[in-house]
């Protein structure tokens, strides 16, 4: 379902997704699988976003990542944030930029995450501060933590 929903949201299909979230995160909520609700709640909170309910859908993207990161889900966290960013970003909301970029770069420091994917955050949060910061930059940051797929918590290696 949450598949099914993921297809409709990118092909546009705005109304039937918001449909297919709703269940996935019902049925999800009814097997105890408390990611995988939060997963579609990030999606129906994007597809409110895309329907012109940008209140809801921001409000909606902030509680999603605040829950992920309460379990422990920091990677789904910095991808939802960095979500939301290109979202402020795009709305011309940039006051809150600085704050956010700021915070993910702690969770990550925090979580002792990868030298390279605290690098790539840090210096998206530096070309906000300075106000070089362009939706291009903040979609490939997020590519890359996509494709990383940095997963929480993150075991370093171990030395020999």
């Amino acid at each position: 379902m949450l598949n099914l929903a993921h297809a409709e949201a990118d092909l546009g299909d705005y109304v039937a997704a918001v449909e297919h979230y709703s269940q996935a995160a019902s049925l999800y909520d009814r097997i105890g699988s408390c990611t995988e609700v939060l997963r579609a709640q990030w999606g129906m909170a994007d597809v409110l976003v895309q329907l012109s309910n940008i209140p809801e859908g921001i409000d909606g993207l902030r509680r999603a990542a605040a829950e992920m990161l309460a379990l422990g889900m920091t990677n789904d966290h910095a991808k939802v944030m960095l979500d939301l960013a290109g979202k402020l970003y795009a709305l011309g909301e940039l006051e809150e930029l600085p704050a956010l970029c700021a915070d993910l770069v702690g969770v990550f420091t925090e979580a002792k995450m990868p030298e390279n994917a605290r690098m790539a955050l840090a210096y998206l949060e530096a070309a906000v501060r300075e106000g070089a910061v362009s939706q291009p930059l903040i979609e490939s940051v997020a590519e890359y933590i996509e494709r990383e797929n940095y997963g929480a918590p993150y075991a370093p290696p171990l030395s020999n």
